[in-house]
């Protein structure tokens, strides 16, 4: 029994299959006439669900406005039409299969109303014929899922939204195939657009689909990359894959439901905007996803925005006009090309970073723009060759000076090969309010590049050379604001300083310039050179003084050298050479160095009048040995108005200053001179960075008076006299160090046949630190000691040298004879 019931369920089932398929239907047409005109088709039966409609050659098939216009399957014959006849609303047929054009759909170019509900489960649009509808869309609910395939150019010129899914608790999923293209042009001057979630991403929460171009999509006006769906089971993407193409005029990609959209563009995909941009992007719920070898274009030919999202694959540029940054950050994985009559600006605080390969072939092809006091100029970082003529154009906003003697001078350096100095920075003839110099280190002077009679000064540079040298910085200062511009080729390359060492007043201070379109991390102790200090000075026109950087601490801000910035360095020996290597390039709202992370610090601000100066007293973590001048910076004076503050060790002047604060007690003198004002003012910073016991204070022996730092950071006071070395004195007392009496109770170091032996560490856990010094602090050794190590062979010359043991914040120093 049970074997008959299954027998008529599967005959039941059959029969249903052979009613949908098998007997469909095949509705020809008989002439011309309206769709549901029983005399249009052969044998008087008009067309309906489950049939396929064929117009055949010679016959023109008009869609009315009302009746039921439906089939599975439609084909239009080679020299057969089927349209609307009207370009006002649209007369939709329903197709539950497939479209074979080899005839004529709609009227050509000419608006037609005939437009297409798609509701079978897959559908197909293709043929050699001619597709020119008004709008395509799911519209019923008798599949909950539908996915159109266009394997034909299909036109649809509906003055607004031509592609959508108007069903709710449904998906509709597009299909370009390769080879095969969607236009959707608009008509009479209102640009066609393309949408998934009703026609404009607002329908409600259950408008679901997809759209996956593997031909070309053309939208001349908004392709919508958003929904408002929060349905997970209606999301919507949109995706380009290999050797797909999209062009569209702009996107809407306001944040999303929580359904999620989902854009890609795969390697080999393409967009290009041919008239607008990203428009504003939301970032809710909505993904952007652009691999390496995939490419976004911008081809309109007034001003785009690029941008948005901020990761690209490749990017080019072309038409014309000028494509701003816009908002932010943009990082460029794959090339960049920018083709010629287009400019990419890059706007103050914006920055760029192209990862692969550059093909510049425009004039003024990048605009870096100026920045000011408040925000830091365009900034664009590149890794790969540069190929093309064209050039880069950095701007540089320098203010004006107010009384000529003022500190509003200004260390510049060029970001681009070859600039010219004339007429661009000084005019032909030069100008009566310019100021121009290069610093000299052999005759430790400033060469003026104008002669007292005003004319240019030929022997400005070697060979009367009018460029600016890659490397170098000069100073500058004009008599009202302006804008500068160098243009020419960018470097990212590693750029060799050209500094010396000669003897004079200021022996071995070099001007030195940033060479690159972007800041650079002054972390010169990282840097290749040969008898170079570790310490840069960066003028500040505000402060009057020189910033300060030995690559760990200091008072330049984040140890950041801003684009086209030059700055100070020392050799300290003969034969010196200094590389900026093109690793430093950082953009400026990125910090190298926290302080809080990489030393102990304690910083001194002198304040008088509109000026100020600043010291730095550290000590790195971990502690490497005792204080020694590897990473000093010594004090470098500023403007005469302004007020000069520096740390005194063996009679010389510092204003970074390495010292061992973990000896117990210390006493560091403090030296100002006053520059144009009696009242001053000390404020102290850093404290935090030492343990809360530790304890700061701040003696005046003028006055009689010693604060405390902790509960008062910061002194007002009179000075009297130009210079004042012995008034104030920085106190400070480690009261953490409880480690320090237990080792050196415990360890005993020696030496034997000219090694070095260790006794007592054996109650100590973990590595320890040897350190080795010659006794001008100069360290000579600095190494790791496994646990258990009681003899290290060290190979020195026989002299006395300082050797120190760490084991964390403990330690303990002893001077050794070593001799072999």
């Amino acid at each position: 029994m049970k074997g008959n019931i299954f027998q008529g369920l599967i005959a039941c089932w059959l029969l249903s299959w052979l009613s949908l398929n098998c007997e469909a239907t095949d509705i020809i047409s008989a002439q011309s006439g309206s769709w549901t005109s029983t005399s249009t088709w052969v044998g008087g039966v008009v067309p309906v669900q489950g049939d396929q409609a064929t117009i055949k050659s010679g016959h023109t098939v008009t869609i009315p406005s009302s009746g039921t216009k439906s089939c599975t399957n439609l084909i239009v014959e080679s020299g057969g039409k089927l349209y609307a006849n009207t370009g006002g609303s649209q007369r939709y047929v329903d197709i539950y299969g497939n479209i074979i054009c080899d005839g004529t759909i709609g009227n050509n170019s000419t608006l037609d109303g005939i437009s297409f509900n798609f509701e079978g489960s897959s559908c197909l649009i293709s043929g050699s014929g001619t597709f020119d509808a008004s709008r395509i869309r799911k519209n019923a609910g008798l599949n909950s899922s539908t996915t159109l395939t266009i394997g034909m150019t299909v036109n649809l010129r509906y003055n607004g939204t031509a592609v959508y899914n108007n069903k709710s608790a449904s998906n509709f999923h597009i299909i370009i195939s390769p080879g095969c293209t969607l236009n959707c042009p608009g008509s009479g001057g209102t640009p066609g657009n393309v949408c998934i979630d009703g026609s404009n991403a607002s329908n409600g929460s259950s408008y679901g689909g997809s759209v996956i171009v593997n031909g070309t999509l053309t939208v001349s006006g908004l392709l919508y990359l958003t929904t408002d769906n929060n349905s997970t089971a209606y999301t919507v993407s949109f995706t380009i894959n290999n050797g797909g193409v999209v062009n569209t005029g702009s996107v809407v990609c306001t944040s999303s439901g929580s359904a999620c959209h989902m854009t890609n563009i795969n390697d080999g995909g393409k967009l290009n905007f041919t008239s607008g941009d990203w428009g504003n992007i939301g970032l809710a719920y909505n993904s952007y996803n652009f691999s390496p070898a995939s490419t976004i274009e911008y081809s309109g030919t007034s001003a785009q925005n690029v941008g948005n999202p901020s990761a690209y694959g490749h990017l080019v540029l072309s038409g014309s006009g000028e494509k701003r940054v816009c908002p932010g950050e943009l990082t460029i994985n794959g090339d960049l090309i920018i083709n010629n009559g287009c400019s990419l600006v890059i706007p103050q605080s914006v920055s760029v970073t192209l990862q692969g390969d550059f093909d510049l072939n425009s004039a003024d092809g990048i605009i870096l723009k100026s920045g000011n006091a408040d925000n830091a100029p365009g900034s664009f970082i590149y890794h790969g060759t540069l190929n093309g003529t064209g050039t880069l154009k950095a701007e540089r906003f320098i203010p004006k000076y107010l009384t000529p003697d003022d500190a509003n001078y200004h260390l510049i350096s060029s970001p681009v090969g070859s600039q010219d100095i004339q007429p661009e920075f000084v005019a032909d003839p030069p100008e009566p309010g310019t100021d121009f110099y290069r610093w000299d280190e052999v005759s430790s002077q400033w060469m003026n590049s104008k002669t007292v009679t005003g004319l240019w000064n030929t022997s400005f540079q070697p060979g009367d050379q009018r460029i600016f040298k890659p490397g170098t910085g000069y100073l500058a200062a004009y008599a009202s604001d302006v804008t500068k511009n160098f243009t020419g080729t960018p470097c990212n390359e590693n750029l060799d300083v050209p500094v010396s060492y000669s003897p004079g007043s200021y022996a071995g201070y070099n001007l030195a310039g940033n060479p690159y379109t972007s800041a650079i991390n002054a972390d010169i102790h990282t840097w290749p050179k040969t008898n170079i200090q570790n310490a840069v000075w960066v003028w500040d026109a505000i402060s009057g003084n020189y910033k300060t950087w030995n690559g760990f601490t200091g008072t330049l801000d984040g140890g950041k050298i801003p684009a086209m910035q030059g700055f100070f360095v020392k050799a300290d020996g003969p034969s010196p050479s200094l590389v900026i290597p093109e690793a430093s390039r950082i953009h400026s709202n990125q910090c190298a160095y926290k302080n809080s992370t990489t030393a102990l610090v304690l910083k001194t601000k002198l304040l008088g009048g509109s000026y100020s100066d600043e010291t730095v007293l550290y000590n790195p973590r971990p502690l490497s040995g005792p204080p020694g001048s590897l990473y000093n910076v010594a004090k470098l004076t500023g403007f005469r108005e302004a007020p000069q503050l520096y740390l005194f060790q063996n009679m010389k002047k510092y204003s970074v200053l390495q010292l061992d604060t973990l000896t117990g007690t210390c006493i560091i003198p403090l030296g100002i001179k006053k520059g144009n004002t009696d009242t001053l003012r000390f404020e102290f910073s850093g404290l935090e960075t030492f343990s809360a016991e530790d304890v700061f204070l701040l003696e005046d022996r003028i006055e009689g008076k010693t604060i405390d730092l902790r509960e008062q950071p910061f002194y007002n006071f009179i000075s009297l006299n130009p210079e004042e070395n012995s008034r104030f004195f920085l106190h400070y007392r480690n009261t953490s160090g409880t480690y320090a009496p237990t080792i050196l109770n415990k360890v005993k170091l020696y030496t034997d046949k000219g090694d070095l032996r260790i006794e007592g560490l054996e109650d100590f856990l973990g590595c320890e630190m040897l350190g080795v010094y010659d006794m001008a602090g100069k360290r000579i050794v600095e190494q790791l000691i496994p646990p258990g190590i009681t003899r290290v062979h060290l190979n020195l010359a026989p002299a006395v040298y300082a050797v120190r043991i760490s084991v964390g914040s403990a330690w303990v120093s002893k001077k050794l004879l070593f001799i072999k």
